[in-house]
């Protein structure tokens, strides 16, 4: 897949944190896919880094289902 020209990151002196930060918080037993979904797509996007919020005992499945490129917080 090509990248839109925007989100190339030509500089090599940035860091992702240049890009922003976007916590989601979502996700629930039945519905853990929409909070799977909004992470990719957020990183897709061209967020710079991404964490998603979701409850403890979920942590794991979830975390199975996304890219490790993306952070979760079990609360």
């Amino acid at each position: 897949m090509r990248w839109p020209k925007p989100l190339l990151r030509a500089n090599p002196n940035v860091s992702k944190k240049d890009f922003g930060h976007l916590l989601v918080v979502a996700g629930s037993a039945p519905m853990l896919g929409a909070a799977c979904l909004v992470s990719l797509a957020a990183m897709r996007c061209g967020a710079g880094m991404v964490t998603c919020a979701i409850s403890d005992d979920l942590n794991l499945t979830l975390q199975k289902k996304i890219d490790h490129a993306i952070m979760t917080l079990p609360y």
